[in-house]
This record gives C-alpha cells, sequence and structure tokens, in this order.
C-alpha cells in the first residue's frame, strides 16, 4: 500500500505520456461538484493561471449536480483546452503522480481525504483557511482565503507546482501517528457512497 501512495516518477512519466500533458503544469481537484467545494472559483483561478502560462490542465476529478454549470464556466472563458472533466476515477493515486499541485477552495469541510493522500503522494496543496488546520501534516499545505483574488491564488499555485520538489513522506506521516494504508478509507467511502458528503475520516480507527 505504501508504493500506491509514494511518489513514484516512472508511474507520473506514464500517466503523463497517456494523457498526451508530458510538458503541462496540471493542476488537480479532487470533489464532488456542489456548492461547497467552491469549482467557479477554481475556474477563476485556472483562467488568471492561463495567462500566466497557458501551457497547463486542470483535471476535474468527480462529479455532481454543478457539473453541466461548471462546463458552462470553461467554455464561456475560453478555457475548454484546459481542463478535463475526468468523472469519478479508481485510479486516483496514479493520477496524483502525474498532477503538480492540488488547489483546494472550499466554503468549508471536515478531514478532507484527498488533501491527505495528496501529501501521501508528496504532491503540494494550495487551500482554503476555510479547511481544519489539522489536514496540515506536511509542509506541502498552504492556506489562502478565499476572500484573496483567483490572481492570487493563481500566483501562489503556479509558485509552488513548478518549484516544489516531490518527495517520499511515508515517514513524515508515520512519525505524526498516522498509517499511509489509512487514506484508502477516504476512497472506500468516496467510491461506495457516490452521493453523500465525506465529511471527516478518522484515521487511526
Amino acid at each position: 500500500m505504501q508504493k500506491k501512495y509514494t511518489f513514484n516518477r516512472k508511474v507520473r512519466n506514464e500517466i503523463r505520456e497517456k494523457m498526451g500533458l508530458q510538458n503541462k503544469l496540471i493542476v488537480g481537484h479532487i470533489g464532488r461538484f456542489h456548492p461547497q467545494k467552491n469549482h467557479g472559483f477554481l475556474i477563476d483561478v485556472i483562467s488568471s493561471l492561463s495567462e500566466k502560462d497557458d501551457n497547463l490542465s486542470l483535471l476535474l476529478i468527480g462529479e455532481g449536480e454543478l457539473e453541466e454549470d461548471i462546463k458552462n464556466k470553461v467554455e464561456k472563458l475560453d478555457l475548454k483546452q484546459n481542463v478535463q472533466f475526468l468523472g469519478r476515477r479508481s485510479d486516483v493515486s496514479d493520477l496524483l503522480q502525474a498532477i503538480d499541485v492540488i488547489i483546494f477552495p472550499s466554503y468549508y469541510e471536515g478531514l478532507p481525504g484527498a488533501i491527505l493522500e495528496a501529501q501521501a503522494a508528496g504532491l503540494p496543496c494550495v487551500i482554503s483557511d476555510n479547511v481544519t488546520k489539522e489536514v496540515q501534516l506536511t509542509n506541502l499545505v498552504e492556506f489562502k482565503p478565499i476572500e484573496e483574488s483567483p490572481k492570487e491564488w493563481a500566483q501562489l499555485a503556479l509558485k509552488k507546482g513548478k518549484f516544489t520538489t516531490r518527495e517520499n513522506t511515508f515517514e513524515i506521516f508515520l512519525n505524526k501517528g498516522y498509517d499511509i494504508r489509512s487514506v484508502a478509507k477516504f476512497y472506500e467511502y468516496f467510491y461506495s457512497n457516490p452521493y453523500i458528503e465525506y465529511k471527516e475520516t478518522k484515521l487511526n480507527d
């Protein structure tokens, strides 16, 4: 299980080649298309980011009632070439290897398993300061107020995505009392309960 979440450059290169994204800055988001997740703001961030570096792709993993609204906004902002709607996936751990930075601008959250797994994969995360601070197990997480502009979020995401060195965070998880295998509990719940919002996960049970 450790190997599934630990950063693996071979998997990264394979996934990026398979998706035709070898030379892209890849931004990721995992979550249901629900008002809580603030996808509209995320698309505004991508719009600002594309002005700085148009060689980017946003991977949206998840489904939900607002998906068509977000697709319409992407089209309106002429970002169709930059955004991929991937739906529900069973290969999230592999996709995280390919991604460069996670952006997570939620209005509120419990303990998001997606951010835990991203850290397990050594992936930098720019997340809303409305998310519980308990999710910050590594220095890969940086909190940012959603009151700040999409441009400011884009600047930070670009910095994190281009200049963060991926590392093995397994020992960090263990030293903080977490078993990396338990991160999988989030996705077990996520895939078996598609219409229930996962608020919290207790990883040491």
